[in-house]
């Protein structure tokens, strides 16, 4: 009799006159086929639950290796433009980082967005307005007279000058050297300097005359195209949730004053208006002695002597010399960007 198939050996025992004997059998048994297989439907059940463990597993490895790498190597893709600022991309927001110098008006960073981007800006470092203050002060071995700050600017509270000079900063109502933001059109780079210039001048400064851009088509057509006070911002160390209300390229400055002519022109008539009025109430007071009570303009280059229709100020007018108190400036703004890309 046959216990047990599939290539076992049998043992059959048979009883002869008292003697035993022993018969061994070898049976081979052939495969059986995937019809017979299936006819066995615990059998499948067993198989399918092999698979899906065995495709659960790779899945689940899968996964883990990648986000494994992600937390490793974050962003799949790392991009450097020609002006410095890096791009870390990912599948929902992008991660820029540039180093904005503070000595430019308007610095172009390169960086585009498009209308409906979401931006988180993030800023850090150190800005001195005056590097030849920095110079004498060191020289004479004093006190710096003026502090370095941060992206949110000075925050002593103003007195004289400075109180006066704050209407005519960018933004009037914040501290002066905070960071400031603006998108400009792409299209505006293709154009000549001037034009460029004074599209960024007309951006924020309303009263900026067309003459002091020397009247150019080009310039009309832009100035009419714009969407005023919804295209530059204060950021300071940060603001979050930033809408971007058309497609341009991001452009930096501190909030200081702009030495347009109408600016100047202002300054101008605003300073003689007081120091015409202190020297009535003061009538041995020279007119040196009544603009250090007021606007505090410093000597012309080529006098010695600061007087009514001679000091920095007239200097700078009619020079077209806009960014000269930004061009003394020094340090450096680390501004980091979190950009949601607009649907």
């Amino acid at each position: 009799m046959t216990k047990k198939k599939n290539n076992t050996t049998t043992e059959t025992g048979n009883s002869n006159d008292g003697e035993k004997q022993n018969k061994l059998t070898v049976e081979i048994v052939s495969n059986r086929s995937l019809l017979e297989i299936l006819d066995d439907r615990g059998r499948v059940w067993k198989i399918i639950a092999v698979l899906l463990v065995l495709v659960v597993t790779i899945v689940v490895a899968l996964v883990s290796f990648t986000i494994s790498i992600k937390r490793i190597y974050p962003y799949n893709d790392i991009k450097v433009n020609a002006f410095g600022a890096t791009t870390m991309q990912r599948e929902d927001v992008d991660i820029i980082y540039w180093l904005f110098n503070t000595a430019e008006l308007w610095a172009n960073s390169g960086i585009k967005v498009k209308k409906g981007d979401i931006l988180t800006i993030r800023a850090s470092g150190r800005s001195h307005t005056a590097i030849h203050h920095l110079v004498e002060d060191a020289r004479d071995n004093k006190k710096l007279r003026d502090n370095w700050v941060g992206t949110d600017g000075e925050g002593k509270k103003l007195t004289g000058r400075d109180t006066l000079r704050a209407d005519y900063r960018i933004f009037k109502s914040k501290p002066q050297d905070a960071l400031l933001m603006q998108v400009i059109p792409q299209e505006v780079d293709t154009v000549d300097s001037i034009v460029r210039d004074s599209y960024r001048l007309f951006e924020y400064l309303p009263e900026f005359s067309e003459d002091d851009a020397k009247k150019n088509a080009e310039i009309a057509r832009i100035k009419n195209n714009m969407q005023k006070r919804e295209n530059y911002y204060y950021i300071g160390k940060e603001r979050q949730d930033l809408l971007i209300h058309k497609d341009g390229i991001l452009h930096f400055a501190v909030n200081d004053i702009v030495l347009t002519d109408s600016v100047i022109k202002k300054m101008i008539s605003e300073n003689q208006k007081r120091t015409k009025a202190y020297i009535k109430a003061h009538p041995n007071s020279t007119w040196q002695a009544a603009n250090e009570e007021n606007f505090k303009f410093g000597k012309h280059p080529d006098n010695d002597t600061i007087l009514e229709n001679a000091n920095e100020i007239t200097y700078y007018l009619g020079n077209h010399y806009y960014n000269a108190w930004f061009d003394d400036n020094v340090g450096s703004f680390l501004i980091v960007i979190e950009r949601q890309k607009g649907k």
